[in-house]
């Protein structure tokens, strides 16, 4: 008997929504418009003959049934994704040079690079070191990993990590219990960068506080400072990028504090070109580099 399969890219297209509940980070990871994949979610549902998604304004959650969908479905098309790495991988060949920050190469990549080299033998990387982005028409790189915003004119990203979760020190959570709630982190000292208090403001409407009057901000330069505040025990940070933590929230330096994450612009991307067929070595590498975050951020 045949197999009755709904449409694939449809499937892809919602199943990347429910992940992310947010249709414009699930047309990033497919690399197509947010009006894609809200056509191919709403001929999904139209197919099944149930709505899959709530909207709440701009927010979105799942219904009951596409939650038990999700669930089943996630395993299987985790299961295709790896055979046909497996497969791919095979074929993936030459050199793939790179620009990041030091701290990322460092920290991150080059302690896995063994890690790397297991799922793709013949694949070579080279590493530039750069806060900033390229130029891609003038240098001989394929692609940039820069904490930043996501968009930038004439590139294509894929996120590697945008969401954010409060941090702390050990030393702070003298007399708090975990998950430190919302109230309790709004009478601490919030770090944060010059001008971007934003953050905190959607972290604490996310977790139903709106009277944020009271908050006690202390601005910093760089994100570097704020964590560097956070890890002294004297406040609380939020981060994204939990690559560059990871030897902190292993230690117990820093903890995370609450579970609730925020999704924001800002955060690790991977960048190159924009073209109708990327190059599978970059694809490959920014699939193992989003899996590195996905388990640091797990723990």
């Amino acid at each position: 008997m045949p197999r009755r399969l709904p449409n694939l890219n449809q499937l892809r297209a919602f199943e990347a929504t429910a992940r992310h509940l947010s249709f414009k980070d699930a047309a990033s990871e497919l690399f197509v418009t947010q009006a894609a994949i809200s056509h191919h979610v709403k001929a999904l549902e139209l197919d099944f003959g149930h709505q899959l998604f709530q909207r709440h304004g701009r927010e979105i959650s799942l219904t009951e049934e596409a939650r038990r969908f999700v669930a089943d479905i996630t395993p299987a098309l985790d299961q295709i994704a790896e055979a046909t790495a497996t497969l791919k991988s095979k074929g993936l060949t030459g050199t793939l040079k790179l620009s990041m920050a030091g701290f990322l190469a460092d920290r991150v990549v080059r302690p896995r690079l063994a890690e790397f080299k297991a799922l793709y033998p013949e694949l070579q990387l080279e590493f530039s070191y750069s806060r900033d982005i390229v130029d891609f028409s003038t240098v001989e790189i394929d692609a940039a990993v820069i904490y930043g915003e996501g968009t930038r004119k004439g590139l294509a990203s894929i996120v590697i990590c945008n969401e954010r979760v409060p941090v702390c020190s050990s030393s702070l959570m003298e007399g708090l219990e975990l998950p430190v709630s919302a109230e309790q982190i709004a009478r601490l000292p919030l770090a944060t960068t010059k001008g971007h208090t934003t953050g905190w403001l959607d972290w604490f409407s996310a977790a139903g506080i709106d009277d944020t009057s009271s908050l006690n901000f202390i601005e910093f330069e760089t994100g570097g400072h704020t964590l560097d505040f956070a890890t002294t025990g004297d406040g609380v940070a939020l981060v994204a990028d939990f690559p560059l933590i990871q030897h902190e929230l292993s230690t117990g330096a820093l903890v995370i504090i609450n579970p609730l994450t925020i999704t924001r612009d800002y955060g690790i991307y991977l960048f190159f070109p924009e073209t109708q067929n990327p190059d599978p070595k970059i694809l490959a590498f920014a699939d193992w580099l989003k899996s590195v975050a996905a388990q640091i951020q797990a723990g």
